[in-house]
C-alpha cells in the first residue's frame, strides 16, 4: 500500500515515547513492503539535520516547522488564556498549523494514497477537509483519562479549576474528533476499551508499543544501590511521578538502605524543579542521556511511579527488556501488565525497592517482577501482526465507508 504518515513529531531519533512508537510503526510498515511518505512537525534544528536514516524507511520526507515554537515561555500561558474562551481544549489550538494543512493537501494532489495515518489526537485539528482515502488515528494517550487523573492528584485549587475546564471540553471534543476518522490505532487493550466507550461507532485496533529486544542486552549484575526513573522532565506527568516518589517513598527507602540513590535520567529538569529536592539526600538528575541502556544496566531497580497518563509506558518496556524492572508502583495507572503487582502504600513500596537482599527477596515473593511472557508480548517481532490485521480490514473495505468529512468549527 501507499501510506501517508502525518506525524506530530520527528520519529527519529527515537529518544522519547511518541517518537519510539512512530519509529516502530514506520519500521513495521517498511518491513511489510508498504511505501510510506512522511510528513512531520520538526523543531528548528531538526529542519536542517541529516535525514538519511529516516529516508531508508520513508523515501519521501517532508518537514513542517513545529507549532510548539509559538507556545513557549510566556506565550504558552497567553495561549492557554486564549483557549479558555473557546469550545476547543487547549491542545487543538497548540497543534493548529496552516503549513501542515497545506503540506497534506499538496501531497494528496500529487500522489494517490491508499491510507493516511494521522498521528496524535490533538493534531486532528489540522485535518480540515475531506480526504478520498481512509484516515487512521494513531492514538498515544486518551487525553480525557490523562486530565481526569491529573484532577485526582492536583491539590492547587486554581490549577484544578483550569484542569476541570479542560476535562469538560475533552469529554465532548475527543469523542467528536475520533468520530471523524475511519479507525483508531490504540496502544493497549485498556485504551481500546476506553476509546470504544468514547466513540463506539469507530473501529479500534490495538497496535501495541514495542521495543526491539535485540538491542537491549539483559543484565544480571547492577551497582546494588541505584533506583532509576527514566523520562523527560519537561512533561508534567513525569515531574509528578518524580516528586511523588522522591518526597514520599525514597526517604523511607533510605531508612532501609542508607546507601540508596534515586537517579532521574531524562531531558529538561528545570533548576526550580531540582531545587525542590535540595533537602533530600541521594537524589540525582542526569539530564539528557545519549544511550539510556547503559544507565538501565547499572540500576538495581527501575521504578515507574506515574500517576497521570494512559497508554503503556516505554519506561517499563525498556527496563523489562534488560530484566532490570523490579517494582511497578502505581495502582491508578491501570495498564495491561497484570504480572506486576501494584502497591499503593509508600511504606510497602519502599520495602519492595530497598536495595538490601532481604527486600529484593521480599519484592520477588510479592510478585513485583516482570515476567518474560510480558516481554515477548511487547517486542518488535510480533508487532507486524496487528498492522497486517488493520491493513486487511482496509483491503476488505470494512473501514472504507468511514471517511474524515467533518471538522468541528
Amino acid at each position: 500500500m501507499r501510506v501517508l504518515f502525518v506525524s506530530a513529531e520527528m520519529p527519529f531519533p527515537p529518544h522519547k515515547g511518541q517518537r519510539m512508537r512512530n519509529w516502530a510503526i514506520l519500521r513495521a510498515l517498511a518491513a511489510e513492503g508498504h511505501e510510506v511518505t512522511l510528513i512531520a512537525f520538526a523543531e528548528a534544528e531538526e529542519l536542517m539535520a541529516d535525514q538519511s536514516t529516516l529516508r531508508k524507511l520513508c523515501p519521501v520526507v517532508d518537514l513542517v516547522p513545529s507549532p510548539s515554537n509559538n507556545h513557549r515561555g510566556f506565550l504558552r500561558y497567553l495561549a492557554r488564556l486564549r483557549s479558555l474562551g473557546s469550545r476547543l481544549p487547549h491542545g487543538p489550538w497548540r497543534f493548529r498549523s496552516p503549513a501542515l494543512v497545506a503540506c497534506v493537501r499538496r501531497h494528496m494532489e500529487r500522489q494517490a494514497f491508499d491510507v493516511v495515518i494521522w498521528d496524535e489526537v490533538y493534531n486532528l485539528e489540522n485535518l480540515q477537509e475531506p480526504l478520498p482515502v481512509p484516515v487512521l488515528l494513531n492514538h498515544h494517550d486518551v487525553m480525557q483519562v490523562v486530565w481526569r487523573r491529573y484532577l485526582e492528584v492536583e491539590p492547587n485549587p486554581i490549577k484544578r479549576a483550569y484542569a476541570w475546564t479542560e476535562y469538560c471540553k475533552l469529554l465532548r471534543w475527543e469523542g467528536q474528533a475520533c468520530s471523524r476518522v475511519a479507525g483508531v490505532l490504540a496502544c493497549s487493550e485498556v485504551d481500546r476499551e476506553v476509546l470504544k466507550q468514547i466513540c463506539p461507532q469507530v473501529p479500534v485496533a490495538v497496535v501495541p508499543n514495542v521495543v526491539d529486544t535485540s538491542s537491549y542486552v539483559p543484565v544480571s549484575k547492577d551497582d546494588g544501590s541505584t533506583i532509576l526513573f527514566v523520562g523527560g522532565m519537561d512533561w508534567y506527568p513525569n515531574q509528578d511521578a518524580v516528586a511523588f516518589f522522591g518526597k514520599n517513598i525514597f526517604p523511607l527507602i533510605r531508612e532501609l538502605a542508607p546507601a540508596a540513590r534515586f537517579v532521574v535520567a531524562g531531558r529538561g529538569p528545570s533548576p526550580e524543579f531540582r531545587a525542590g529536592f535540595a533537602g533530600i539526600p541521594g537524589i540525582e538528575f542526569t539530564g539528557r542521556v545519549q544511550d539510556i541502556r547503559s544507565v538501565i544496566a547499572s540500576a538495581a531497580v527501575c521504578v515507574v511511579p506515574v500517576r497521570i497518563g494512559s497508554g503503556v509506558r516505554w519506561k517499563i518496556l525498556e527496563a523489562a527488556a534488560m530484566e532490570a524492572l523490579r517494582a511497578w508502583t502505581l495502582p491508578t495507572a491501570r495498564k495491561s501488565c497484570s504480572p506486576i503487582v501494584p502497591r499503593s502504600s509508600p511504606r510497602a513500596l519502599s520495602a519492595c525497592c530497598a536495595m538490601n537482599r532481604s527486600a529484593r527477596r521480599l519484592a520477588e515473593q510479592r510478585g513485583c517482577v516482570w515476567s518474560s511472557s510480558i516481554v515477548s508480548r511487547f517486542c518488535v517481532a510480533p508487532f507486524g501482526k496487528p498492522c497486517r490485521c488493520t491493513h486487511e480490514k482496509l483491503f476488505r473495505h470494512e473501514w472504507r465507508h468511514r471517511l474524515a468529512y467533518r471538522r468541528e468549527a
